[in-house]
């Protein structure tokens, strides 16, 4: 950041929207995957319960 604006400097805009989305598109898998594993592992341990 520029010390005297503190404006974001020497990037350019498309550059930073890249990275933005990329960041995002990684989080959203990572964060799907780790819900459907969630899921599947919910789904096998009420699997195996069994009321009394």
């Amino acid at each position: 950041m520029s010390p005297r604006t503190g404006e974001i400097a020497d990037h350019p805009l498309f550059a930073l929207i890249g990275h933005t989305l990329a960041a995002l598109v990684a989080g959203a898998v990572a964060g799907a995957g780790g819900w459907f594993r969630l899921r599947t592992e919910v789904r096998k341990l009420l699997g195996r319960w069994t009321p009394e």
